[in-house]
């Protein structure tokens, strides 16, 4: 019996023992659990700052190209203005020639 009383003894000690070991690796996955989610946050906050500026960055960007888009166009009516003028100058002038020619048929 004394054998029996000492291996409940060794039965109640290694359950004690399991017992203290999954309270500590229960702890122990609490504070790895605390520390992703504090990393996980801390990236979140840094993606959210991070889409601030480039959102900034790509609205800058877009006005810039918004002027530029301005300009370009102010530069090609001014050309096409200038196009129009000059047939209209080489219209008068052929015209002209056309009608020199048709006096000097005539005469």
């Amino acid at each position: 019996e004394a054998d029996l009383q000492a291996v409940s003894g060794a039965i109640a000690d290694h359950q004690n023992k399991l017992a203290q070991d999954r309270s500590a690796l229960s702890r122990a996955l609490e504070d790895d659990l605390q520390n992703v989610s504090g990393a996980v946050a801390e990236h979140q906050n840094r993606l959210v700052q991070d889409r601030s500026v480039l959102s900034k960055s790509l609205e800058d960007d877009l006005a810039k190209l918004a002027e530029s888009r301005s300009s370009i166009d102010g530069l090609v009516a001014g050309q096409v203005e200038k196009l129009a003028e000059g047939r209209d100058i080489l219209k008068r002038a052929l015209e002209a020639d056309l009608n020199t020619i048709q006096g000097a048929i005539v005469d």
